[in-house]
């Protein structure tokens, strides 16, 4: 767009704000976009004006962010009730590359008489919302905003809004309240969230926002910012400004009962009932509002009623789901009801969600061949999966797969080993070098957005055992020299060509940290295969774990044969101890060919140094609790299984190892809530926070600061005391950028650093509307305000024709109110200027356009004689 083009709309702009001050009509509004393909978006603003009011508008003037200015058209307008108009405005804009880009629509005016907005009559109506085109990040729509702002609320009683955010792209969104805006997208002065006897809040995850509750009548406006989170990366946000009014009234809103979260699994025929009833009697309406229904593609219906019998409305939702419904995230059902009353219609709002779960796969067969395992499984039903995750765990015991969560439960052995190409895939072969053993497995599919489907049944093979087969590695003494592991292996029943009587047999350890036991710890001639033990001594069983493999040879004319090249590897039991807060949690770990049915749990007794047996589990995970912190605890475990070879089942018993550790307190203290405002003509931040935790566990606070968004550019910059509440903070390059503040506890736990505070609100460069060339040494120049912050500028100054007659890229400007062109001194007028200034903001350089009248007066200015005159 050039210039003279960008002059017309700005006049227009200004012409129009100065003439249409009593166009007291605008109430609520938002601004969202679609991406059409590469750099071009569909923008839709949508606002809601008082019906009574015979303001209409058919475009609405909007700044992409980039330079450019054009407006959007008035494509749909609807009666929605309440005394509001909606109304549609679209357009569509390519931008010339990446970057963020703040499209701003502003409109004039804000009605009269809003009680937390002064002066709201003469105070412009601005929305915006954040566009951030990056490849990296991919493509971005905004959500949408399902429910209109159009919800009335009574003094004294809880009032309740969700705007029914969805997002197409499946983002999760967050929510805050912030300032209303004016012109130019700022905070407007002397802006305040409206009173309430207790307070006004949003639930920064679902979005409710809560006023408990309102204390006068009037007009309110707030402004909900609902942001877009992609891998913890913010990628656009949307605001919402929209009015409450609050009236005087006996009525009391409706109540929404029945409602919890739900799961289900895909191809569940899904029905869901829910009930709301009025405290006054008066009938009431339900309506729904969620991403669902706006996918045609879902078999979702909705359908309600009003009892007048019981007063009770009673609303039902039908969902015919299918595999195209599984979703990584629950989805969300936001549920209004409304009554009818005399006085005034009042709102009651919850949500719950829907949680849509993958079928499980369903395993076949599986086969063992040698040392290898094969697993087979049916076609899988839902065909948008993407493929197939395999997991094993030795040993087979019950466990209970969550019904409201895919994927396998934690702490059942079962570890993912591969998973497939293809959904298509139906067979995969265990080669992992598996010894003998029993092995189980169980298969889960996977979905485009990593949701994961429940685990299949479950099944189990074995891998035959060597020769000779062990079925004991029992550690049964405790000592850094001189320890001792036992063990045991079944007789050997060998062919006749084999009975030789006279017999060699090589054991064989692992070296600490190693797996594959290849160090001779003893070799013996023996004649008797009735002697089924071996104790294995100066052993350090302080540490662990070891393994061990055996050899039997028969000598046979001279020449000692292998009997068997298959072998078994069998482990000591070794506990892993992970520390809690008063409590130990011990991981048991262990690679043996048999099975273990249960492990009792032993705990040292420091008053008579013996283990005591505290409890047993059949898992591989103990948690002991009650424990004191700071403490040592020592810990063994003795397993009890069996092995089956042939017809016959060995029981074992084995110990394992000791292993000590000692809990303390593991868990984050609170987060501290932070507050952040600049001080823009002083150039610092003021920092202020909150701490609500446990004081007397408090050490002090850690601040991080970074100049963008990026959590992982933070920087510490200061460590502070458990009593410091605030912190002033001067940035070298901008007032713009984020902070985190954790707390630190007594044991040097730190709070979670997942929530950056922001701020991006001071405008560093100003420009006077007036100024003197002439030549009295006052205000000779037209130049700005003192700033700070600005890389550089690009000004152009125009005469009421149009015409240039001075520009410039210093920031000082220093024009002297001669053309540029003539160098003749200009005459006492009216100019206009449209400049853009490139600040460092939190995003980086961005742009901001400044564009309004200079009055030059050239001619001296004569003084007033204020003297009486004298006869």
């Amino acid at each position: 767009m050039n210039y003279n083009m960008r002059i017309f709309f700005y006049i227009t702009l200004i012409l129009f704000t100065t003439v249409a001050l009593n166009a007291t009509h605008n109430r609520a509004g938002e601004i969202t976009y679609k991406q059409v393909s590469g750099l071009t978006y569909e923008i839709t603003v949508t606002t809601f004006t008082y019906s009574k009011s015979q303001v209409r508008r058919d475009s609405l003037g909007i700044d992409w962010g980039d330079n450019t200015y054009s407006f959007v058209t008035l494509t749909d307008i609807f009666n929605i009730g309440e005394d509001y108009i909606k109304s549609i405005f679209t357009s569509s804009h390519t931008f010339s590359g990446p970057g963020v880009f703040t499209l701003l629509v502003e409109d004039p005016n804000r009605n009269e008489g809003i009680i937390n907005i002064p002066n709201s009559v003469n105070t412009i109506f601005s929305i915006q919302s954040q566009l951030r085109i990056n490849s990296f990040l991919g493509p971005n729509n905004t959500p949408i905003l399902l429910n209109p702002p159009i919800d009335r609320a009574a003094v004294n009683r809880i009032f309740t809004h969700n705007p029914g955010a969805y997002d197409i792209d499946g983002d999760s969104l967050s929510y805050k309240l912030i300032s209303c805006t004016a012109d130019g997208g700022q905070a407007i002065n002397n802006y305040t969230l409206p009173k309430a006897s207790k307070s006004i809040s949003i639930n920064p995850v679902t979005g409710d926002l809560i006023w408990d509750t309102p204390t006068e009548t009037g007009n309110y406006n707030i402004a909900i910012l609902i942001e877009e989170w992609r891998e913890k990366l913010l990628i656009g946000s949307v605001t919402r400004d929209m009015q409450i009014s609050v009236y005087n009234s006996q009525n009391r809103p409706p109540i929404n009962q029945n409602l919890k979260n739900y799961c289900f699994i895909a191809g569940d025929t899904i029905r869901i009932s829910f009930e709301a009833i009025d405290p006054d009697n008066d009938p009431v309406s339900l309506e729904v509002f969620g991403g669902l229904f706006e996918n045609a593609k879902n078999n979702i219906s909705f359908s309600s009623f009003y009892d007048a019998v019981e007063k009770t409305a009673r609303g039902t939702i039908t969902w015919i789901s299918n595999c195209n419904d599984v979703n990584n995230a629950p989805y969300t059902i936001i549920i209004k009801s409304t009554d009818s009353n005399n006085e005034i219609n009042l709102t009651d709002i919850d949500n719950f969600t829907i949680n849509i779960i993958a079928p499980p796969p369903i395993l076949k067969t599986i086969i063992s061949y040698g040392e290898e395992i094969h697993l087979h499984w049916n076609k899988y039903k839902c065909a948008n999966a993407t493929s197939f995750l395999i997991y094993r765990r030795q040993d087979n015991f019950p466990y209970v797969a969550d019904s409201c969560k895919g994927d396998v439960p934690p702490n059942n052995g079962y570890k993912l080993i591969s998973s497939t190409i293809s959904i298509n895939d139906s067979i995969f072969i265990d080669k992992n070098s598996l010894g003998t053993g029993n092995y189980c497995y169980v298969i889960v599919a996977v979905f485009s957005d990593q949701a994961k489907s429940l685990p299949s049944n479950e099944l189990c093979t074995s891998i035959e055992p060597g020769t000779p087969a062990l079925i004991k590695t029992s550690v049964e003494k405790i000592d850094s020299v001189n320890g001792h592991i036992e063990l045991k292996w079944i007789k050997p029943v060998l062919p006749d060509s084999l009975k030789t009587g006279n017999y060699k047999i090589n054991i064989f350890r692992s070296s600490i940290g190693t797996i594959n036991p290849v160090d001779l710890v003893s070799s013996f001639f023996t004649n008797n295969l009735d002697d089924t033990t071996f104790i294995d001594t100066l052993v350090n069983t302080l540490q662990f774990p070891y393994y061990y493999r055996m050899e039997l040879y028969a000598n046979t004319n001279g020449i000692n044969v292998l009997i068997d090249k298959k072998q078994d590897i069998a482990s000591t039991i070794y506990p892993n101890i992970h520390f809690f807060d008063r409590k130990l949690k011990l991981e048991i770990n262990k690679s043996v060919p048999w099975i273990n049915e249960k492990y009792i749990i032993y705990r040292k007794n420091e008053n008579t140094q013996l283990y005591d047996s505290i409890g047993y589990t059949p898992n591989l995970f103990y948690e002991d609790s009650l424990l004191q912190n700071g403490l040592n605890y020592c810990y063994k475990i003795k397993s009890i299984g069996y092995r089956k070879i042939n017809t016959l089942t060995y029981l074992t018993e084995n110990f394992s190892h000791i292993a000590c550790a000692t809990p303390k307190d593991t868990l984050p203290p609170a987060v501290p809530k932070l507050s952040v405002s600049s001080v823009c003509d002083s150039l610092y931040n003021y920092l202020s926070w909150q701490y609500t935790g446990n004081k007397n566990e408090l050490k002090g606070f850690k601040l991080y600061y970074t100049s963008d968004t990026i959590i992982k550019n933070l920087t510490l910059i200061a460590v502070l005391n458990p009593n410091d509440s605030i912190y002033i903070h001067k940035p070298s390059l901008s007032l713009a950028g984020s902070y985190l503040i954790t707390a630190l506890d007594s044991t040097g736990n730190e709070s979670s650093k997942n929530y950056l505070t922001s701020v991006d609100e001071c405008r560093y460069y100003s420009l006077p509307n007036v100024f003197t060339p002439n030549g009295d040494g006052v205000d000779d120049f037209f130049k700005p305000y003192k700033y700070s912050f600005v890389k550089r500028i690009e000004i152009k100054i125009f005469n009421r024709w149009g015409g240039l007659v001075y520009e410039t890229t210093n920031p000082d400007i220093n024009w002297d109110g001669k053309d540029m062109f003539t160098k003749q001194k200009m005459a006492s007028g009216v100019f206009y200027y449209v400049c853009h200034v490139y600040e460092e903001r939190i995003t980086g350089i961005e742009v901001r356009t400044l564009y309004n009248f200079i009055y030059l007066f050239s001619d001296p200015i004569v003084p007033v004689n204020t003297e009486p005159n004298k006869e």
